[in-house]
């Protein structure tokens, strides 16, 4: 954020100014002659971005470049130790994918580019208020995930180069029903079914379970099973898009997707306090849900592992996470 990147440049512009135009220079000779030597192939296939000192290191960064086009997530990291002058770390990262899109291929100019966001993402008006000064009336993105465009098939696409789909934000049947204000304000975040019915009382099918805490980002259901079985929120062999899945498998997910598979796997050191913590298989992750208030016990403090979850049960445990 804002805050964390001044820091950031606070210490960076502190560190530099601890050595001499001098060290600066030789560190930098080194770190190239290094790369030169070391990946003669790749150096020949970046650029060098602004360096980054910390402390007593600098950090020197090249990014690829693809027929002058920069390929931000692939390129070359070096540490070089300003007290030692020494290398201190040294990594590569190329994707040897052959099937790289060319600028030969590319069907949409910049101008054909601009009429796209504008058409896809549109503009509405709001206010906004910083540093205490008078509100602005600005001009800004009514959708903002429509701002990628893919320069050969012009349509809107996310972080991860997949087709943004409109994401459906109204359900026709949750009116009174007690999760409707966690099913809709998750919807509004783009959390949502691939559905106009939200149909909240069905069991939650695992596939449905994970869209929705995904957000749907993967594009289609055989793309998120892919990522999140690389991701290792789940195995091949757990795959069963259709089945029901039970509470204490919701919480699994839903925690393992969210980053805490490691802390929920430390041993000897969880209770829960629910009368049946005997039947739980994953005592960490349930402990951890309850903390978050995620979840709760029923009348006689039960937890319930085994009980196949609502659709509706589901979102309030997503909202709940989300919330914290």
């Amino acid at each position: 954020n804002y805050s964390s990147d001044m820091y950031k440049n606070s210490l960076n512009e502190e560190s530099k100014k601890a050595y001499t135009e001098e060290q600066k220079a030789e560190a930098e000779n080194t770190i190239d002659g290094f790369v030169k030597a070391y990946a003669p192939t790749y150096y020949a296939q970046v650029r060098e971005n602004e360096d980054y000192y910390y402390d007593r290191h600098l950090s020197k960064n090249y990014t690829r470049v693809l027929e002058g086009i920069p390929y931000y997530s692939n390129g070359i990291t070096v540490s070089y130790d300003m007290e030692t002058c020494k290398i201190t770390s040294f990594s590569v990262n190329f994707d040897l994918m052959t099937n790289m899109v060319s600028k030969s291929e590319i069907k949409f100019d910049l101008n054909g580019a601009y009429d796209k966001v504008f058409e896809n993402a549109g503009l509405i008006k709001e206010y906004i208020v910083s540093g205490g000064e008078a509100p602005k009336l600005v001009y800004t993105l009514e959708k903002p995930d429509y701002m990628t465009i893919d320069a050969v098939t012009g349509k809107s696409v996310g972080w991860n180069g997949r087709e943004v789909r409109e994401k459906i934000t109204d359900y026709s049947d949750i009116s009174g029903h007690w999760a409707q204000e966690y099913i809709e304000r998750l919807a509004k975040v783009g959390y949502s079914v691939d559905s106009d019915k939200f149909r909240p009382d069905e069991a939650i099918t695992q596939k449905d379970f994970l869209w929705m805490i995904t957000g749907g980002g993967a594009g289609d259901a055989e793309r998120m099973y892919k990522d999140l079985i690389s991701q290792k929120v789940i195995d091949e062999d757990e795959k069963n898009p259709d089945a029901p899945i039970t509470k204490e498998q919701a919480v699994i997910y839903l925690m393992d997707w969210n980053g805490y598979k490691e802390v929920a796997n430390l041993e000897g050191i969880y209770v829960t306090g629910f009368s049946d913590e005997q039947e739980l298989n994953k005592i960490g992750y349930i402990a951890l849900a309850k903390g978050f208030g995620i979840v709760t016990g029923d009348t006689d403090n039960r937890f319930h592992p085994e009980k196949q979850i609502t659709r509706a049960e589901a979102a309030a445990m997503l909202y709940k996470l989300l919330d914290r």
